[in-house]
């Protein structure tokens, strides 16, 4: 009875890893561009995919380090020590998902170190530890230099930028640590999505001196507004109107160029039309599927139009540019590529972690109570881009919660 079910627990393991290495090549590798290259649904579902196919893996991890420290070593004492020492690294893994992805990188060295001396000593593998294998190394491939450590740069000669997407007609209570949040981190560029009539009151009163040189929307603009702060001088500033034929909703994008050592920086804010509600209402079974399929081809259709002509406004820049906001897609999407074309993404280039600024929000409050525990905060959309000649020295997620999305805090170098 034992051997059968062991051997269906392999089968399954083995089918299960099968599966799940074609749908990082579909989704990290691109290969659903060659079946439907431009099909709405495919893409968001690709999308909400992008920074959850590493949990599978990474979670089995700790189990296939045991299975592989088992067959190194026969004595007991020292099997019952890594099987007590994995499960608790498995247990506190699945309670801190976001933190643990922060120490993948030590596991996965030991484990291919691990893996390479058992092949050394055995060539033969079983089929399901090989695709498991592989599934880490996509992993290792898609995430790169996410997966290792930062150590801490020195800020001196650095320009610090917050973005944050504040969440529109919050609280006063909750404005108020949006305030001190800047009040401690003194950035020198803040860029700010989703902003309320009473914010820019708000924000110039707090501010006026630390920050007196500031854009923002246009008054009759909220939801799809926002401002940018500096402690640099304006040299020019403007608000310009985004709109699409897919509807007579528009974004109001903030644009400025600032001078810092005599360069010259164009700053551009953004908040493009979102999507990802929908699916977080078709879980929660709020919305019907057909719904959301309606909902997701229009609102692809409008946000990529957007994209596009913010890019096309981008690439006749000339100098150097910093670009921020919620672009409400991740990374691998049409959106993203548009403008990692031109320039880089601040976070891939010196961020540690995923990386995720939105989800958990929208999830405790869509999930049972017994659930909420494990919500986190699953999808990269908000994004910080620069010229390839500004050099990032540091990107992190700031754990503040009063908003559905997170802040990111960068430090940039003019190089």
């Amino acid at each position: 009875m034992g051997g059968h079910l062991r051997k269906a627990i392999t089968s399954l393991l083995f089918f299960g890893w099968l599966t799940l290495l074609f749908i990082e090549a579909w989704v990290w590798g691109h290969v659903q561009d060659l079946f439907v290259p431009d099909h709405q649904v495919t893409q968001m579902i690709a999308g909400l995919l992008q920074d959850t196919l590493w949990i599978p893996p990474a979670l089995a991890l700790p189990g296939y380090l045991y299975f592989h420290l088992c067959r190194w070593t026969g004595r007991t004492a020292h099997r019952l020590l890594s099987a007590i020492a994995l499960l608790a690294v498995t247990g506190w893994a699945a309670l801190n998902l976001l933190n643990y992805f922060r120490i993948l990188f030590f596991l996965l060295t030991l484990y291919f170190a691990v893996f390479c001396l058992q092949l050394r000593k055995n060539p033969r593998v079983r089929a399901n530890v090989l695709f498991f294998t592989l599934a880490l190394a996509g992993l290792v491939l898609h995430y790169r230099q996410q997966l290792i450590p930062k150590l801490g740069g020195n800020p001196q000669d650095t320009v610090s930028v917050l973005d944050y997407n504040i969440r529109i007609n919050h609280r006063f209570e909750e404005r108020q640590q949006v305030l001190d949040l800047i009040d401690r981190l003194q950035p020198d560029l803040v860029f700010i999505q989703e902003i309320s009539r009473q914010d820019r009151l708000l924000f110039t009163r707090r501010f006026s001196t630390s920050h007196p040189h500031q854009i923002w929307a246009d008054a009759r603009e909220n939801y799809n507004g926002g401002a940018i702060l500096s402690k640099f001088r304006f040299l020019s500033r403007q608000n310009i109107d985004i709109g699409t034929e897919y509807s007579k909703g528009h974004f109001n994008l903030n644009q400025a160029v600032i001078e810092i050592k005599g360069e010259k920086i164009h700053l551009l804010n953004c908040h493009l039309f979102p999507s990802g509600h929908a699916f977080i209402e078709l879980i929660a079974g709020q919305r019907s599927l057909a719904s959301f399929i309606h909902d997701t081809r229009t609102t692809y259709q409008r946000r990529n139009r957007e994209a596009e002509r913010l890019a096309e406004r981008v690439q006749k820049i000339q100098g150097r540019v910093i670009l921020a906001g919620d672009f409400n897609d991740t990374p691998g999407s049409r959106v993203y590529e548009l403008f990692e074309r031109t320039l880089k993404n601040g976070f891939r280039e010196a961020g540690w972690g995923v990386g995720a600024t939105y989800g958990h929000y929208s999830l405790i409050r869509s999930l049972p109570p017994l659930l909420t525990r494990f919500a986190i905060d699953f999808l990269r959309i908000d994004h910080i881009f620069v010229s390839p000649d500004i050099h990032v020295t540091s990107a992190e997620v700031l754990p503040l919660s009063v908003s559905d999305h997170r802040a990111q805090f960068y430090r940039l170098r003019l190089e």
